[in-house]
C-alpha cells in the first residue's frame, strides 16, 4: 500500500482523498507470520499545505493469532488509525527523528504498509482466546480439551509446588512411624 506523491507535492497545496488497495497478507508478530485479511480498499484523507502534509484514516480487519490456551488459529478483528504528518522541504517528505525510516521511501512515497503493520503489533491484545470457555490442552499428551477428552489423569501437580510436596511426605513418613495409640 504505497502513496505516491511525487507529482501531487510539485503542484503545491492540495486536499483529497486516495483509495489505496489493501495488500497486506501477513505481519511478523513475535518473529512468526500471521495472517492478516482486511478490506478491499482503504480511503486516506491527504491535506497538503505547501509546508506540511498530513495523512489520516482508518483500517479495519482481522488478523490471526494463536489462542492462548488450545494454540488454535483465532481470528481477531483490529482498527488500525493512519496518521502521519511530515513537513515539506524542496518537494520531498522531511523525516524527523521519531520517524521510523521505513515509512518513506525516496522522499515522497508513503509505505502505508509498514504504518498498519506498526499499528497491528502495538495493538496485539494481551490475551487472545477462541472462545471465552476454552478449555485448553492436556498438559500430559497435548490433546485439545475443546475437541475430546484424553485418558490422562486431571490432576496435575504444580511443579513449582513439588519441594513442598516432599515436605509433606516426609512429615507423613513420620507420622507412619509414631503410634499414637500408646498415650
Amino acid at each position: 500500500m504505497k502513496l505516491d506523491l511525487s507529482l501531487d507535492l510539485q503542484k503545491g497545496p492540495f486536499e483529497k482523498d486516495a483509495a489505496l488497495a489493501f495488500d497486506i497478507t501477513e505481519v511478523k508478530v513475535g518473529g512468526e507470520a500471521r495472517k492478516v485479511s482486511g478490506p478491499d480498499e482503504v480511503t486516506v484523507h491527504i491535506s497538503y499545505d505547501g509546508a506540511h502534509l498530513s495523512v489520516g484514516g482508518t483500517c479495519e480487519g482481522t488478523v490471526t493469532y494463536p489462542c492462548d490456551r488450545c494454540l488454535t488459529d483465532t481470528p481477531v478483528p483490529f482498527e488500525a488509525d493512519i496518521s502521519l504528518d511530515f513537513p515539506v522541504s524542496d518537494g520531498r517528505l522531511v523525516q524527523t527523528a521519531d520517524d521510523p525510516e521505513d515509512f518513506v521511501e525516496d522522499g515522497r512515497i508513503i509505505d502505508l504498509s509498514a504504518v498498519i503493520s506498526e499499528e497491528l503489533l502495538i495493538g496485539k491484545p494481551e490475551k487472545v482466546l477462541c472462545r471465552p470457555d476454552c478449555k485448553g490442552i492436556c498438559p500430559v499428551c497435548g490433546q485439545n480439551l475443546n475437541e475430546g477428552s484424553c485418558n490422562c489423569e486431571s490432576f496435575v501437580p504444580d511443579p513449582r509446588m513439588a519441594q513442598f510436596q516432599d515436605v509433606f511426605k516426609k512429615f507423613k513418613e513420620v507420622e507412619e512411624d509414631v503410634d499414637l495409640s500408646q498415650e
